[in-house]
């Protein structure tokens, strides 16, 4: 064999790379919340001394699919008030993207968009801003969602992050039967692997309901 290598003449009939066994990686997993968890979390909210009306406007929007850095990019013109949805429309995020809102949580925001609108310092006009002694009145920050977030995790007892709303979009409209392609396009996926982390849990969560069916 030496030989033929010196040659030039050698060639390998078979992919040697076939021979080597590459560990898999897992597929990610989705970490959606159950309905329990969303009740007791949006409760905790509203049970808030100071600014519960801003952060129940947080976790609906988080529970929209939203990324908690993009809901801090929300300027007051990107929410439009429809007469069934709101459209959240994503200029800094993905021009000509919107998120559609439903009718029954859009009073809520809305409530919140009132307190702003009545807020004419900061020219930038932001969605949300920072009560903090040392940011008031500025863009709320990635950092301020991260704090609420931490201080909802201990008052409930629920480990979760900001992402988890994210999760249990993509995974409840998958639940109940939404064109997965569309989900996609709503929020922005472009990658199928990571998307399956949300039909997979659909799907266990919809063999689960029917074993349960049959075990009664």
């Amino acid at each position: 064999r030496k030989a033929l290598l010196a040659e030039g003449t050698a060639h390998i009939d078979f992919d040697p790379t076939l021979e080597i066994d590459l560990p898999k990686l897992p597929e990610p997993e989705a970490r959606n919340f159950s309905d329990k968890a969303v009740e007791e979390i949006l409760a905790a909210v509203l049970l808030e001394i100071t600014l519960s009306e801003r952060n129940l406007a947080i976790l609906l929007l988080l529970l929209y699919g939203l990324r908690a850095s993009e809901v801090c990019k929300l300027n007051m013109e990107d929410y439009i008030d429809a007469l069934d949805y709101e459209f959240v429309k994503q200029n800094q995020i993905a021009k000509g993207q919107f998120r559609l809102i439903r009718k029954r949580e859009k009073s809520s925001i809305n409530i919140w968009n009132g307190v702003r609108r009545k807020d004419k310092n900061n020219p930038e006009n932001p969605m949300l801003v920072s009560y903090s002694p040392q940011n008031a009145g500025a863009r709320l920050t990635y950092g301020g969602i991260l704090t609420l977030v931490d201080r909802l995790r201990h008052r409930t007892g629920i480990d979760f992050t900001s992402d988890q709303g994210r999760h249990t979009f993509g995974t409840n409209h998958v639940l109940i039967g939404m064109n997965p392609h569309h989900i996609m396009t709503i929020m922005r996926q472009k990658n199928p692997i990571n998307f399956r982390r949300y039909t997979k849990a659909a799907e266990q969560a919809a063999a689960e309901s029917e074993f349960y069916k049959f075990e009664k």
